[in-house]
């Protein structure tokens, strides 16, 4: 993570969510009841629930990694210039899987954007299958 964004205020840093239902719900609103901004990113077959987020994606298209990449760059700047900012003025500091279905989705997202990872190499690129988990030794 680059130092810029370990100084930038929570009114300009935004953490994305992918998929937060269910238990995903209750770490959305624990993330906002700390002050950070939430822009929700469904992936196809997911509806939101009613949490207010700072803005939302639904990737509902075939869409390749960089066009998700640019939707979410491109609707931080949209919400920054609806309140007067800058389109600069929001930044992803966090990609956080809201439930199991968002986890390879995280994982692809958070190692393309330089942050924090499992990553889905050697030991965690089976983290979300479960046949894959369970061992009979």
């Amino acid at each position: 993570m680059s130092s810029t964004t370990n100084v930038l205020s929570r009114a300009r840093s935004f953490i994305l969510l992918v998929n937060p239902y269910s238990t995903g719900c209750l770490v959305a609103m624990e993330i906002a009841k700390r002050g950070h901004l939430i822009m929700a990113m469904w992936t196809k077959g997911f509806n939101p629930k009613d949490l207010t987020y700072l803005a939302k994606i639904d990737n509902v298209e075939p869409w390749s990694l960089d066009n998700l990449i640019y939707a979410i760059g491109m609707t931080a700047s949209v919400k920054a210039c609806s309140i007067g900012k800058p389109n600069n003025y929001y930044m992803i500091t966090r990609c956080i899987a809201g439930g199991e279905a968002g986890v390879d989705m995280v994982d692809t997202l958070s190692k393309r954007l330089g942050m924090l990872s499992n990553g889905m190499e050697d030991d965690f690129k089976n983290q979300s299958k479960k046949k894959v988990q369970v061992s009979f030794n």
